[in-house]
């Protein structure tokens, strides 16, 4: 699975319909899912994955999303991380970083954190420890974020994690999905 990744094949096959567009990223996030659901799942706690969430886990995933977002608002008060600044666009960018994330990057990272990572740390240590845990975890492997280190984005994304958490512990793998999907699409959104 390395091998194909660092081959950079998926650069071969998606051509940039624009400079700056890389579609290519969508074909090796497919790659991830692929690897995880193949080789991370089997031996392991249970997941229920489905091509789309059932409305449960919508329902619950966007209740969990706007718990997070006082959170969110108060520690980007806290950490001057971003301010209010529709994208020009927004009306769409919105709606489609949903979709894109909801199917490709947050399906991996969910699966992976919380289907797999945060289960596993329950097993051993128990409920919060376990979460607790994979959400520290999920935040650290944020610090390369746009810069490096980048601790406003470990904290924020520990915060995230511990949504996404919640939502997982309440409706499963979709809840988490829909959560993380929603929170990623409102800052690329609105905050600059």
């Amino acid at each position: 699975m390395a091998a194909v990744v660092l081959a950079k094949t998926f650069k071969g096959i998606y051509v940039e319909p624009m400079d700056g567009l890389r579609v290519d990223a969508m074909g090796q996030l497919m790659w991830f899912r692929i690897g995880l659901v193949t080789f991370l799942a089997p031996g392991g706690p249970p997941l229920q994955l489905s091509f789309l969430p059932s409305a449960r886990a919508f329902k619950i995933g966007a209740l969990y999303f706007l718990a997070f977002m006082p959170v969110a608002l108060l520690l980007n008060q806290w950490l001057h991380f971003t301010h209010f600044q529709p994208a020009a666009g927004f009306w769409w960018k919105g709606p489609a970083t949903f979709i894109a994330f909801l199917f490709f990057v947050a399906f991996y990272e969910e699966v992976f954190f919380r289907g797999i990572l945060q289960q596993r740390l329950t097993q051993w240590w128990g409920a919060w420890p376990g979460l607790l845990a994979a959400s520290a975890l999920f935040g650290f492997v944020h610090l390369w974020f746009r810069q490096f280190p980048n601790y406003n984005w470990v904290i924020l994304t520990f915060f995230i994690g511990l949504a996404c958490g919640r939502a997982f512990t309440h409706a499963g793998i979709g809840a988490s999905i829909v959560a993380h999907a929603l929170v990623v699409a409102t800052w690329r959104a609105f905050f600059a």
